[in-house]
């Protein structure tokens, strides 16, 4: 009997200011963010679901010297801490027995020496609804995907013989998740707006890359990170000169089922030339199709909240 299991837990065997900025938004209305004006570090993070360029989006930020990234920590704590999912079994070896959400909280909130820019990327879904654990000075964007290009990309990963034997076929079975990404992003969202009355931005990924410079510009703009041209150029790494505040252990997973090839592999943002096609709904995958299904009312939601150029 093939295992099936979430992918991860089997992959963990094997490895044993007061600055008002206007930005334009629907390219109708206005809204204003405070970035602050203090010596205090500038804190931001982006919130994503997997294969929307978060993690390309991180090393244009790491371009920056004044820059930190903390990235995918409270991943950490839902993949390998001692409060993740009942599920993923919280019995037997814990990897990560450090890594609570507490322990997250804090390490966002800390001082880093030396550095302007505090920048994280992570997941909504990750929180499991513990919005008291956000962190606290941060200003909250948002990077959104069409869900059938995000979970068709999630499929290529899984699109070998020996992926599927040992994790599954379906998308439900290999990346269990899938059905609470645009959810739990608009949940977030919500929450922060309209429940804390935060400012937030959200990007869609197809806008940005029409015109990646005008974008991280606006981007910038928004959240007070100082915009420089050589953001939108990088050159490639291996995962081990990757300078972010991980989990080393989610690190390893994560490079191992390939999930960083494309931003380590990359140089830079490309201007996409045209838009790429979107398969009907009818040729999609049955798993792939009920994924998209679950996650286009979320996603339409968010979209009309996105800033565009």
């Amino acid at each position: 009997m093939v295992n099936r299991r979430h992918p991860l837990a089997n992959i963990l065997e094997l490895v044993n200011h007061q600055t008002k900025v206007k930005i334009k938004r629907n390219s109708f209305d206005t809204f204003w963010i405070m970035a602050s004006g203090t010596s205090s570090p500038l804190r931001v993070i982006v919130w994503s679901a997997p294969r929307c360029m978060s993690t390309a989006f991180t090393r244009s930020i790491m371009t920056l010297d004044e820059s930190e990234v903390l990235h995918e920590n409270f991943a950490a704590a839902y993949f390998l801490g001692p409060e993740r999912p009942l599920r993923l079994g919280r019995k037997g070896l814990c990897l990560a027995p450090y890594y609570t959400y507490d322990y997250v909280k804090t390490m966002f909130e800390q001082d880093v020496p030396g550095k302007k820019v505090i920048f994280a990327k992570d997941f909504p879904f990750a929180l499991q609804g513990k919005y008291d654990k956000l962190p606290e000075n941060y200003v909250h964007t948002f990077l959104i995907r069409n869900p059938t290009k995000v979970f068709m990309s999630i499929r290529d990963r899984y699109n070998t013989w020996f992926r599927q034997l040992y994790f599954g076929t379906e998308i439900q079975t290999y990346q269990p998740e899938c059905h609470q990404f645009f959810e739990e992003i608009w949940k977030l969202y919500d929450h922060l707006k309209n429940k804390l009355m935060k400012p937030v931005i959200v990007i869609d990924v197809d806008d940005f890359l029409k015109d990646p410079e005008a974008m991280m510009k606006i981007y910038c703009q928004a959240t007070g990170i100082p915009f420089r041209r050589s953001m939108l150029s990088w050159k490639p790494r291996g995962i081990r000169q990757m300078d972010w505040q991980c989990s080393s252990i989610l690190n390893i997973c994560a490079w191992l089922l390939g999930w960083y090839d494309n931003a380590l592999n990359s140089n830079g943002f490309r201007k996409s030339r045209s838009p790429t096609r979107i398969p009907k709904k009818s040729m999609l995958p049955p798993d792939i199709r009920k994924a998209v299904e679950i996650s286009e009312p979320y996603y339409k939601l968010l979209y009309d909240e996105r800033t565009t150029v």
